[in-house]
């Protein structure tokens, strides 16, 4: 049987953008969706703009330490290279710490923590779709006790609210949240009452929180969406009501460091702070942006001549007598007879002998 395609009248659907492209969402803006798509920074880049590094700096400098130990191959190939090769020793120092989080989950290949974080999230995505979980048996408890946690808090997913792209206009950004929660309570028969109440809510596979600031910011700005985009139909649609006071973030480490490696936390974050953050946020970029104008070629700072050390040059660049009486006439004119300074009068005395003896 030949399968015929979609009805051959329909009018033809509008390309749609490429969503994603340097790194930036291209979206059109949401008062007009017809218009040409422009660059939106991403939501987790903004959010990193005044992040203190020096923690992940270190980090970084210890997991590529244990990269090239954990890779002699890698360790002899970075002796080879042109040190001033910049995009050679990235791609060495990348491979390094890929080689580091492989080794810290048992893996010899690939980046073993990013991607089983990623792994963690998308079979969270299957149980909340309702669809067949693939995670592997050993994963099987983690996720009950997501499940249990959100059950235990009267907490679901939104059905069809789950990686919506969404754009903040007040600062030309655009991002992804993971999902809308809804409050219920439980009916005689266990089936879940919605309760009214929504909020942005969000999975993280990080081991350890050391600060809420970045967190409470990305969160305050998805809440705070002008618009969801509809990929599908290359439209905008209303942001849900979410709270803008309060998300949830479950935490769902690889490796807790607690007694129960299976263990799943909910958190409550106040993004009504982090809503105040991006404001100052956003100044800072702007400061920023306008700081490549604070520096330029530098001016003399050499100090202004005084009206008496300018006539003293005048007097002494003065060739001949016309010129000399020329600059004491203006002397005259400046100062008022009778008052030139002692040392302009001497001066011309002895540059008038002087001219008239050349």
């Amino acid at each position: 049987m030949t399968d015929f395609p979609g009805d051959p009248f329909a009018a033809p659907a509008q390309p749609k953008p490429e969503l994603i492209r340097n790194g930036r969402y291209y979206l059109p803006p949401v008062d007009d969706p017809t218009a040409k798509p422009t660059a939106h920074t991403r939501v987790t880049t903004f959010v990193k703009t005044v992040s203190d590094m020096y923690t992940l700096s270190r980090w970084h400098q210890r997991e590529v330490v244990i990269g090239l130990a954990c890779r002699e191959d890698l360790y002899d190939l970075s002796r080879t290279v042109d040190v001033n090769d910049r995009d050679a020793v990235q791609e060495i120092g990348d491979r390094a710490m890929e080689a580091a989080k492989s080794g810290r989950v048992g893996m010899t290949f690939g980046k073993g923590g990013n991607e089983t974080g990623t792994a963690l999230h998308a079979h969270t995505d299957q149980l909340d779709r309702g669809m067949p979980v693939t995670a592997r048996q050993c994963w099987a408890p983690k996720l009950a006790n997501y499940e249990r946690a959100m059950k235990d808090n009267c907490l679901h997913v939104v059905p069809g609210m789950i990686e919506l792209r969404v754009v903040i206009e007040r600062f030309n950004l655009a991002g992804t949240f993971d999902r809308v929660l809804g409050t219920h309570v439980w009916t005689g028969d266990d089936h879940p009452e919605q309760t009214g109440d929504l909020f942005i809510g969000d999975l993280k596979t990080q081991r350890v929180f050391y600060t809420w600031w970045e967190i409470a910011m990305q969160l305050a700005l998805y809440a705070n969406a002008d618009a969801v985009w509809d990929p599908e139909q290359c439209r905008y649609v209303d942001m849900p009501p979410v709270s803008r006071d309060l998300a949830i973030v479950a935490h769902m480490p690889m490796v807790h460091d607690g007694d129960d490696p299976n263990r799943v936390q909910l958190y409550e974050v106040d993004i009504a702070q982090g809503w105040e953050a991006c404001q100052l946020v956003e100044n800072v970029r702007q400061k920023r942006k306008a700081g490549k104008e604070w520096g330029r070629p530098l001016q003399s700072l050499t100090r202004p001549l005084s009206d008496t050390e300018r006539y003293a040059e005048r007097l002494n660049s003065a060739e001949s007598r016309a010129d000399l009486t020329t600059v004491m006439q203006a002397m005259v004119k400046h100062f008022g007879m009778g008052t030139i300074p002692l040392e302009l009068t001497v001066l011309g005395s002895k540059r008038w002998t002087e001219v008239e003896t050349s």
